[in-house]
């Protein structure tokens, strides 16, 4: 693959990554890709691999790739629970230059990643408490970032790595090599970034979960409030981990982190779907939002009461992408059908759902083939939650004016009602008087009538 700069992206090859033609400072931060010798059930020790070089690898493992996704015919076939080493050698080094960094941002589900440089061995990055069982290896997904001096051109990276808590182990992103000023930047960039959006969706989930205060009709503003605090709480997970490598590895951490990862997967469909169809009655099947209401059930439940490594496996995960696939093709069918209506507020929800649903299927692309380019699904829901948010506060409004104008009708009607009654009230008055005054008249009458 070639860089913008016509740059061949150094790969492992053979157990060594050649790095002598990559510049850091013009090329940027390089994703280490490529197959490393893998050692299954064997924790490498790093003094041996100084007294007597690298031992015979077991397999060649794609270090961005998690184990159960590796491909080989040698037992065992799969991969799960276990440990094992990940050893390749650089090459090409600069000696002198600014101090480089490594970087992983999770990595299934605990390492310790190694340089040994001569006879000198330096722990740079770790997460996590690696072990041989269950009992004695802590898991975590957190990000990690560490600096070294480099003073060889050449050196070995062991990665040390267990997992007995997911459903693989590995590398779930790809590990980064640069120098460490550029991945700092890079990093506050990102967490200014996850901080905006995540400060969008706090303030929009208590919006809305205000409208529907002040309007309990007004189902719409509480699905859609409970619909971004959903992605509030998934979007958190990332910018989390940025604190979690500040707090000593603890499992209750990572149990919590893994829940409620799934808890928003498994919900949010859910949640959507109620949303459009608050806001779309006749176009949506109440029934079919039940049924996917009861499948959010069935997977939070067993999200809720059973630990990561049941409910990350992939007869989970599965069902869990066909229903958000599902979700999405239901929701612009619908949402096509209102628009060709002329339905009220259909034009700008589908272009709303267009905008948000491009940013996923990007994101997967980008995560499946082409690592080097930035996720844009946060940004393209910002739009969406913005458009959406557009939507219901017209809603708002007209129900407000609405009331306004009943109420000012009302007034009116009350103030014909009072002058009607006080009219009534006055010829009641009069009649009574005349009745009076008829009454004494006659009183009078008779009196004069029998003085004569």
């Amino acid at each position: 693959m070639k860089t913008a700069f016509s740059v061949e992206t150094p790969k492992i090859k053979n157990g060594i990554l050649d790095i002598s033609k990559w510049d850091f400072k013009k090329n940027g931060i390089l994703k280490i890709a490529g197959k490393a010798p893998f050692y299954w059930k064997k924790f490498l020790d790093p003094k041996k691999i100084i007294k007597n070089g690298p031992p015979a690898k077991d397999f060649n493992f794609d270090i961005t790739t998690l184990w159960n996704a590796q491909k080989t015919n040698l037992p065992p076939k799969t991969f799960e629970k276990g440990y094992g080493s990940y050893l390749f050698k650089v090459v090409g080094a600069k000696v002198n230059q600014p101090d480089l960094a490594f970087e992983i941002f999770a990595f299934s589900t605990a390492y310790s990643l190694y340089k040994i440089d001569g006879n000198k061995i330096d722990k740079i990055i770790s997460a996590g408490n690696v072990g041989k069982s269950f009992q004695t290896s802590i898991p975590t997904f957190e990000k990690t970032l560490n600096y070294f001096k480099n003073q060889t051109k050449e050196y070995y990276i062991l990665i040390h790595s267990s997992n007995y808590h997911y459903r693989s182990g590995g590398v779930f992103y790809p590990i980064l090599l640069g120098e460490y000023k550029q991945l700092k930047e890079e990093n506050k960039k990102i967490f200014k970034k996850d901080i905006f959006v995540l400060g969008i969706l706090f303030i929009m989930s208590l919006y809305h979960f205000g409208l529907y205060s002040l309007r309990k009709e007004d189902l719409g503003s509480l699905w859609f409030g409970l619909f971004s605090l959903c992605m509030l709480i998934r979007l958190s997970l990332s910018p989390l981990s940025y604190f979690l490598d500040a707090l000593p590895a603890n499992i209750i951490f990572f149990y919590i982190n893994s829940k409620l990862e799934y808890l928003t997967l498994s919900s949010g469909p859910f949640l959507f779907l109620c949303f459009l169809k608050s806001i779309f009655k006749e176009y949506f099947s109440e029934k079919l939002v039940k049924v996917f209401g009861i499948f959010a059930l069935i997977f939070s439940g067993l999200i809720i009461f059973t630990n990561p490594y049941f409910f990350s496996r992939n007869y989970i995960v599965s069902p869990l992408h066909v229903l958000i696939l599902v979700t999405i093709v239901y929701s612009l069918f619908k949402l096509g059908h209102a628009f060709y209506k002329k339905a009220p507020y259909a034009k700008v929800c589908l272009l709303g759902c267009l905008i948000y649903f491009s940013g996923l299927i990007f994101d997967i692309f980008v995560l499946y083939k082409m690592p080097e380019l930035p996720f844009i699904a946060p940004i393209t829901f910002v739009a969406f939650i913005f458009i959406q948010s557009y939507i219901l506060a017209i809603k708002f409004s007209k129900a407000y004016k609405t009331a306004e104008r009943l109420s000012k009708d009302l007034q009116k009607e009350v103030e014909i009602q009072t002058k009607e009654a006080v009219d009534l009230k006055n010829r009641a008055i009069e009649s009574e008087k005349e009745v009076s005054d008829l009454l004494d008249n006659m009183r009078q009458a008779v009196f004069t009538n029998d003085s004569t």
